[in-house]
């Protein structure tokens, strides 16, 4: 977006690629004798912070093009339309197949890393693709709606507490779940300080940290 902003149809594919670069080194970095999620976490925290550290570089060689990336960086749905979708549904369509058709894998990764080996299950290449299809998925989205982080970390778990653990309805509900949530969050960013328009991840943010806050004190 920032070296070549003009290349609009290359974004998704890109940010896939960049997804699955991330993932992979977050995924080295925590490997030990198996994965844990506080390992992960720790390597998430430090792939991130260097990521961000390479952007905030790019936007200070690239100062002429740093308003549209701020805009992206905050998120939000100004300035989108019908080309966007169309750019992004065919890596949706794809996505939203393989998520489905894969969630007999994650309700059998719920059960433990062992329990899931002894029912046959080839516990890394599992997880590998799984991850895989979330970059997809979350690439299609964060190139057209721009870095929309709480949507990825509340939603899921709201939809959980309202259905269950059962992935065959967690992934539809969770995708109908977030419509609602961005549609929601992006009227009330354009309608609360009319005529001035807020991005629609500011919203979110204020929306979603006390909500992210009770989970966190819920699960410890």
């Amino acid at each position: 977006m920032i070296l070549f902003p003009q290349m609009d149809y290359l974004i998704t594919p890109i940010a896939f690629l960049g997804a699955m670069a991330a993932a992979v080194c977050i995924y080295i970095l925590a490997w030990k004798n198996g994965i844990k999620p506080v390992r992960i976490i720790l390597a998430g925290v430090a792939v991130s912070a260097f990521l961000g550290a390479g952007i905030s570089g790019l936007m200070i060689f690239y100062s002429d093009r740093v308003h549209g990336a701020l805009m992206w960086m905050v998120g939000g749905l100004a300035a989108r339309s019908w080309p966007h979708v169309v750019i992004i549904m065919p890596y949706v369509i794809i996505g939203l197949i393989l998520a489905l058709v894969c969630a007999n894998y994650l309700n059998i990764l719920q059960l433990g890393d062992e329990m899931a080996r002894g029912l046959g299950l080839n516990v890394e290449v599992v997880r590998i693709a799984m991850t895989a299809i979330a970059a997809l998925l979350a690439a299609s989205a964060v190139s057209v709606a721009g870095l929309l982080g709480f949507v990825g970390l509340i939603v899921p778990h709201a939809a959980r507490l309202l259905i269950g653990s059962d992935y065959r309805f967690l992934l539809p509900a969770s995708a109908l779940l977030g419509i609602g949530v961005v549609t929601l969050s992006d009227t009330l960013a354009r309608t609360m300080f009319s005529p001035v328009e807020l991005p629609v991840g500011i919203i979110m943010a204020v929306l979603g940290a006390p909500f992210f806050l009770f989970l966190l004190r819920r699960e410890i």
